[in-house]
């Protein structure tokens, strides 16, 4: 006869890069909602279904948000904004850098180099940069006042 397990408990900093990517999903969702007049074009390009073009964009950050958080935050058990900010720096940066290798998987190296593909692409990633960076620091303001673990008192 096999023995009753108790549930598995999941650590704080599990929990917080769970969270880390869920928010991520919904900040980069939104965010790709604002940008539909150059994304949607660019899911077009790359094959995205169009009813839910903008949640597939997002989808990296499932994966690629935990894993920042974990690494940049938790791991470290830094709980400045400054990290908060980086978080979602590269978060946002990787996510980006996986939608460029889906575009070049598609139509090839040379045309990210044609017309104005790089300014477009330079742009995104300049967008991504911003909305990542000021995103990251929201979600480290709540793991700051959780009760999860506490504030870093270098960083006011």
């Amino acid at each position: 006869m096999g023995t009753l397990r108790s549930p598995v408990s999941v650590s704080a900093s599990g929990r917080w890069s769970a969270y880390a990517g869920l928010y991520t999903f919904a900040f980069a969702t939104a965010t790709a909602l604002l940008l539909d007049q150059i994304l949607s074009l660019f899911a077009a390009i790359v094959g995205i279904p169009t009813e839910l073009w903008a949640a597939t964009f997002a989808t990296p950050t499932l994966v690629v948000g935990p894993v920042v958080w974990w690494v940049v935050v938790e791991r470290r058990e830094s709980y400045a904004y400054r990290f908060g900010g980086a978080f979602g720096l590269l978060t946002a940066l990787l996510t980006g850098l996986v939608w460029t290798l889906r575009f070049v998987s598609v139509w090839g190296v040379e045309m990210v180099t044609v017309g104005y593909v790089p300014l477009l692409v330079a742009v995104l990633f300049g967008v991504a940069a911003v909305a990542g960076t000021l995103a990251g620091v929201p979600l480290m303001y709540a793991r700051r006042r959780s009760n999860a673990g506490p504030p870093d008192e270098s960083d006011p």
